[in-house]
């Protein structure tokens, strides 16, 4: 992000290929991306021990993830309906970006690295728990920043990233990742590869674009609310459906860390593609992201008690 907000100072990523940049992100980069982790004969989701594992195991994290980012998105909206009018967060567009931004928990850049450190079995769970994560941001949550529930889910029919996930998982599903080309996967890889550092990238010039206008002397109301919702209200949420039902151990880890997570940043990405309000998007991730520096620990020590993890 840094990088991108430096190249933005200096002009060499120009605001006029913003959306141009993005569109490519959305619908080449990610399903390369998908394809790649999911699909193909990887050591993550696709190796021996992956492959003998039960369907269950298979299929329980993708719900989960659809199901909380669901979640997420429900107790935001009913929050920001209730509270917004009385901080002054009325308008409808902002309300729909805040109910984007902040019931989609940082679900990659962060969360993969934690997993590998301190979680290395909740690796593949954690990969297998964001395809649900990124079907619900690529359906439930395009409607809601589009704002536009007749004609949203056309959006969301012909959304590549949608797709590329659905045929992902049904070739990993039926073993069919030997016999794709290994050109394509080859081109998957190397595009896939792109998606995360471009994506950061853009959004760090996004940042540097919007910064004066997010007014943060004005957001303390909408920081608060986005605070209470993200860092406190769905953290208790997560980790009382983990100690509720029971799922499998490695899952637990998961929604322990998803418990723990920031709003995710690439839904800054998304606000400015699908017209949502940047300053909103804007406030919600920078704020959430450097106050969890505070309560990402906080939650990994409390949860790991109240869920018994070792």
């Amino acid at each position: 992000m840094a990088i991108g907000a430096i190249a933005r100072w200096f002009g060499w990523l120009s605001a006029a290929s913003d959306r141009s940049l993005a569109v490519m992100i959305a619908n080449v980069l990610l399903p390369a991306l998908f394809l790649d982790r999911i699909a193909s004969s990887g050591p993550t989701l696709a190796d021996p021990s992956a492959a003998s594992a039960s369907m269950m195991d298979t299929v329980i994290p993708p719900l989960v993830g659809f199901g909380c980012t669901s979640l997420g998105f429900i107790i935001a909206m009913l929050m920001v309906r209730a509270i917004g009018p009385l901080i002054g967060v009325r308008d409808l567009m902002v309300q729909q970006t805040f109910i984007f931004t902040v019931g989609i928990a940082n679900y990659g850049y962060i969360p993969i690295p934690l997993a590998e450190q301190f979680f290395p079995e909740a690796v593949v769970p954690l990969l297998l728990h964001n395809v649900g994560v990124d079907i619900a941001m690529w359906s439930l949550g395009i409607l809601i920043i589009s704002g536009d529930i007749r004609n949203g889910w056309k959006r969301v029919l012909y959304s590549p990233p949608l797709w590329a996930m659905l045929i992902a998982v049904s070739i990993q599903q039926l073993g069919l990742a030997p016999m794709l080309p290994n050109a394509l996967m080859k081109a998957a890889a190397s595009l896939g590869q792109c998606a995360i550092p471009v994506g950061l990238m853009l959004s760090g010039a996004i940042i540097v674009d919007h910064w004066k206008d997010v007014q943060w002397k004005d957001a303390i109301p909408t920081l608060s609310l986005a605070f209470g919702i993200r860092l406190l209200v769905l953290p208790i949420v997560f980790l009382s459906i983990a100690k509720t039902i029971r799922l499998p151990d490695h899952l637990n880890e998961v929604l322990l860390l998803q418990a723990a997570m920031p709003a995710a940043s690439f839904p800054i990405i998304i606000a400015k593609l699908y017209h949502g309000d940047l300053p909103t998007a804007l406030r919600v991730v920078v704020g959430t992201s450097i106050i969890s520096l505070i309560t990402i620990p906080i939650w990994i020590v409390v949860g790991k008690q109240f869920l018994g993890i070792p």
